[in-house]
């Protein structure tokens, strides 16, 4: 099992945790909940539009990452028509190729799916709000291989590239440098994906054109923490909700773990509990700064 964490406090210290001058007044972006069911499925686009306009998304369903894509339109039967390339979902903005559109509020708030992206009623879907961009390789353009067409995409926007400044998704599972993804041998800014060119890889020259590589820009003072144990320590503090947790590259819903940053020195198991909160038949007392689970 390989565990890993995204503290996105926006610093060091719990002190400078929140500066829009340093532009680290990110409590908002990370792990907000999609509401609605199936066709009709909701972000909240306000805290987005705030952000520079930009309506980019993280976007996991059943903790598996999707890759949003900026969809090709055109007019079609007495109604605008929208096409995904290998995209697994869209957001409505103005700034789709094709035509010029009159994008309502509710529109642009509307998560919309490709045919091909399985849903359910019950599907756990969240996201976080990204503000340096996605880029994804697939291997088929021009021929290219999976890393060099990512890098170019990077590139193309930072072309001072940093390998440590990305997080990287295969096929929607969160990648780890040294663990599938790394850069190419004899170069410093090739992204390289596969066993031939970085240690651990399954992806091959045969077979890349099977997955999608995606890498999006960790936000201003990001600090990653990946381990081999379920307990993590940061060690430089964090703010509770701002934190991504990964086992085996999922995203782990919040509920699933704590996020015990002060005050708790003890965990007491196998005692009794009711769900209103009452203790059964055990008169063990509770302790100062003690969890029950």
């Amino acid at each position: 099992m390989i565990y890993d964490v995204v503290i996105n406090t926006g610093g060091e210290s719990l002190s400078d945790c929140f500066s829009s001058g340093l532009g680290t007044d990110n409590y908002v972006y990370y792990n907000k909940k999609a509401q609605g069911a199936i066709d009709d499925i909701f972000f909240n686009n306000s805290v987005v539009e705030s952000n520079n306009g930009e309506l980019t998304l993280q976007l996991f369903l059943n903790s598996q990452c999707l890759l949003q894509e900026l969809p090709i339109t055109g007019w079609g039967a007495n109604k605008v028509a929208y096409e995904l390339d290998t995209g697994d979902f869209f957001v409505k903005a103005t700034g789709e190729q094709g035509v010029s559109l009159n994008i309502t509020a509710l529109d642009s708030a509307q998560i919309n799916f490709s045919p091909t992206t399985p849903l359910a009623y019950n599907d756990d879907i969240c996201y976080n709000i990204i503000t340096g961009g996605i880029f994804a390789g697939t291997g088929e353009v021009l021929k290219q291989d999976i890393g060099e067409e990512l890098t170019s995409g990077i590139s193309g926007k930072y072309p001072n590239i940093n390998f440590t400044d990305f997080d990287f998704f295969l096929n929607g599972q969160k990648l780890y440098s040294g663990d599938g993804v790394g850069l190419k041998a004899g170069t410093d800014y090739q992204i390289a994906f596969g066993t031939s060119t970085a240690a651990g890889g399954i992806v091959t020259n045969i077979n890349e054109t099977g997955f999608k590589a995606t890498a999006y820009k960790k936000n201003n003072r990001t600090h990653s923490i990946t381990g081999v144990t379920p307990d993590i320590s940061t060690e430089t503090g964090f703010i509770e909700g701002r934190n991504n947790y990964y086992i085996n590259g999922l995203q782990e819903s919040q509920s699933g773990y704590l996020e015990l940053y002060t005050g708790v020195t003890i965990f007491k198991t196998g005692v009794g509990c009711l769900p209103s909160g009452g203790f059964g038949n055990s008169k063990t007392p509770k302790t100062k700064n003690t969890i029950e689970l």
